[in-house]
């Protein structure tokens, strides 16, 4: 345990620069987005009689029908994902083959693996976090400035930003339920990332060849389970409780399927 909490601080005081950086932009252009809309918002308020009447102000209006927040909370997501890649590809190719002083380390080679993965989900959860906080007070501030109007919950608002969208599904569910399947699946396709990556860089000593089908076959394998999820679900009808408790029990599959591959590749095939 004493392992792995000094590689998750260690992960996290390594990313401490990108992860600064990401939030300053996104919430840097979400800020100049809102500032903007504030403006079309003032000048709508002025003009009755082009615009007619004007909904009550809050976070949602903005940005709930424009795709450019969308564009961002995309980036962001693509941002972390390409991340979760680099924080692997940077032990074998900077940093002076870091990856020969991690194996070095006392105790068992997975402990790496998983302290990159919880700083990885922290990251996410934090970026999230913060999501909800300048939600909030970009509400309360948008509705201190248009006096008369009532301050919403930072949740609802946030959720009905992305109303009829993916996001709705993705970024911030509202069953607690959906939240927990959704992020556990989220934590599975970034156990498949690192198998990718520790298993391209592994393998290449046996052959490439070896490597190639191995990466492939495991992707398609990846792919199948999912096919299959989604053929069942379409193709049975189920009550609500009941997809619950298929979707546990494949997002449990799905963990166990990745998982077992990451210990395997830590435990035998990890190599500089």
């Amino acid at each position: 345990m004493k392992k792995f909490k000094q590689l998750v601080i260690h992960e996290m005081n390594r990313s401490k620069k990108f992860y600064l950086s990401l939030i300053a932009g996104v919430f840097g252009w979400e800020l100049i987005f809102i500032i903007w809309q504030t403006i079309r918002y003032l000048e709508q308020r002025r003009n009755p009689e082009l615009y007619g009447n004007v909904p009550e102000i809050h976070f949602g209006y903005f940005v709930s029908y424009h795709m450019t927040f969308a564009m961002v909370v995309g980036a962001a997501i693509t941002a972390m994902l390409l991340y979760a890649f680099y924080t692997w590809i940077r032990e074998w190719r900077f940093q002076g083959n870091f990856i020969y002083r991690l194996l070095l380390l006392p105790g068992k080679r997975v402990t790496i693996a998983y302290a990159k993965l919880t700083s990885l989900m922290l990251m996410i959860f934090g970026l999230l976090a913060v999501q909800v906080v300048f939600t909030y007070a970009t509400n309360i501030s948008l509705q201190s400035f248009f006096s008369g109007q009532s301050v919403s919950s930072p949740v609802r608002e946030l959720n009905y930003v992305f109303t009829s969208s993916i996001f709705d599904i993705l970024f911030l569910p509202k069953d607690f339920r959906a939240f927990v399947l959704i992020y556990a699946m989220g934590f599975g396709f970034l156990v498949w990332i690192t198998n990718l990556v520790v298993g391209f860089f592994s393998l290449q000593a046996k052959s490439f060849a070896i490597m190639i089908g191995s990466l492939i076959s495991y992707s398609v394998l990846s792919v199948l389970l999912i096919s299959a999820c989604m053929n069942i679900v379409a193709n049975i009808i189920l009550i609500q409780h009941e997809i619950y408790l298929y979707l546990a029990l494949f997002v449990v599959v799905w963990l166990v399927w990745h998982l077992s591959i990451m210990h395997y590749l830590m435990k035998r095939h990890i190599s500089i």
